[in-house]
């Protein structure tokens, strides 16, 4: 039987901005689609975007008045997670972002978790 991975990453990205025009940002400069918006089913219920592409999740939020995160996972990646196959990607996603997006991006300490 062949093992299965899956991938993570978690990026803490500075901007001062709204969440919605960090998006369009991402989403233009990553190739994203739409990246939709709606309130967090989890207390205190803030707004969080989210996407699918290419097998992945990505989820965006903002942790404060200038942070934002973003967390990308491979979808229904539960098996790989519990057995501890996931790849942390982190480091690539944020020096991706830095690079073609031009954002204040660094990977988060909570990507493992």
């Amino acid at each position: 039987m062949n093992e299965s991975y899956g991938a993570s990453a978690t990026v803490s990205i500075h901007f001062d901005g709204a969440l919605e025009q960090l998006a369009r940002q991402l989403s233009l400069s990553l190739g994203i689609n739409e990246i939709a918006f709606e309130p967090s089913e989890f207390p205190p219920h803030d707004v969080v975007g989210s996407a699918e592409l290419m097998g992945m999740e990505l989820w965006l939020y903002r942790t404060s008045p200038s942070e934002i995160c973003l967390k990308l996972e491979t979808t229904n990646s539960h098996e790989e997670i519990f057995a501890g196959r996931m790849y942390d990607l982190s480091v690539w996603l944020s020096r991706l972002i830095r690079t073609t997006c031009d954002l204040d991006a660094t990977p988060s300490e909570v990507a493992s978790s």
